[in-house]
């Protein structure tokens, strides 16, 4: 049996290895010791092994994420995962040559090369990296009016970027006239191809990075944006903690007082819609939180408070969409699409209006 870290997002050392239990650790990328992990297994066919992390808070409450090809993910559902959960079983089927485990159902780069190529959209660049990495973008439509859609701030939150999928495909089917929408799917791109969590990355990560002081041209290249005016809207697309509390449900980080008429309409239609689809992750808003509560605070230099006072709209939807969920409103990939895809029809009327201006 052979562990690997060699593959983009893959993050792992290994540890040790003793009859069928592996005792393996993140890889430290100045991340702040976050909980994001990924790894590859070959040659294991035929066996059960249990993997071990020697700290809590590492594998979910469905256990670990796993694919065979790092585009369609299952969750290995283990019944053995202790309190801390700090371990997960799996057994390997006599065909199951190579596995990847993750904590959570990753995005890749290849999955969005394939939507792009099924709805011959083309692949842009947005800027280049600290490293001197490409960054992919892509945009529908045309104006000088833009909406934005961004994901992965910090590279290990994938699930936002499965509603960034989502709400292409509602643009692909109905849009406005003048306005042009401009996906970045990965803001963090080294981080995603380097299997680094992003969140809390010293001295900051890229959703610290906003202001005066610019470590990263992702975010040099999206405040130039904010600041030419051309801005409509911005949805900015996170995961939350591990899990637990808030952190099992999708909300929304509220705009400050007296800017809510935009949040209250869309949020309303998207309550509205999910509820009604077996076929969607299901938001409430329940737990959306109130500007200037708990962390939606005015001075973090973030995204959102960055872009808020500089849209045409004063309106910016920073969306937080759990790693797993809870057992009735699971995250599954086409579940998660689907979630983005009427965040997308809940902001279309609003689209639609600034259009006739």
């Amino acid at each position: 049996m052979e562990i690997s870290n060699k593959f983009p997002g893959g993050n792992i050392e290994l540890i040790c290895e003793k009859d069928n239990e592996v005792f393996i650790e993140r890889e430290i990328r100045n991340d702040g010791g976050y909980f994001y992990w990924a790894f590859c297994v070959t040659g294991a066919q035929g066996k059960t092994v249990r993997f071990r992390f020697p700290h809590s808070t590492r594998v979910g409450r469905f256990g670990a994420a796993v694919s065979h090809d790092l585009k369609s993910w299952f969750w290995s559902n283990s019944k053995e995962l202790v309190e801390k959960k700090d371990a997960f079983t799996y057994t390997f089927a006599p065909d199951e040559t190579r596995v990847y485990f993750a904590h959570n159902m990753v995005y890749s780069e290849e999955m969005l090369c394939d939507f792009l190529q099924s709805n011959n959209i083309a692949l842009e660049t947005f800027t280049q990296t600290k490293k001197g990495r490409n960054v992919p973008c892509f945009s529908i439509g045309e104006g000088d009016t833009l909406v934005l859609i961004t994901s992965r701030h910090h590279a290990c939150e994938s699930t936002g970027t499965y509603l960034l999928q989502g709400f292409a495909q509602g643009c692909l089917e109905k849009r406005p006239s003048g306005i042009k929408f401009l996906f970045v799917p990965f803001v963090d791109y080294d981080g995603v191809v380097d299997g680094d969590a992003g969140k809390g990355r010293l001295p900051h990560d890229h959703n610290r990075d906003y202001g005066e002081t610019v470590l990263y041209p992702e975010t040099a290249k999206l405040q130039e944006l904010a600041d030419s005016g051309r801005v409509l809207m911005n949805f900015d697309l996170h995961s939350p903690h591990h899990d637990g509390w808030i952190n099992d449900y999708p909300y929304i980080m509220k705009f400050a007082e007296g800017e809510n008429e935009i949040y209250e309409k869309v949020s309303k239609k998207w309550i509205r819609l999910t509820k009604n689809d077996a076929n969607s992750m299901t938001y409430t808003g329940e737990q959306d939180i109130e500007h200037g509560a708990k962390w939606n605070e005015t001075t973090l230099p973030c995204n959102k408070n960055y872009f808020l006072p500089r849209t045409k709209l004063h309106a910016c939807f920073l969306v937080e969409t759990p790693y797993f969920a809870l057992e009735d409103n699971r995250f599954e990939q086409d579940k998660a699409i689907t979630l983005g895809y009427h965040l997308y029809e809940a902001a279309y009327e609003v689209f639609c209006d600034a259009a006739k201006r």
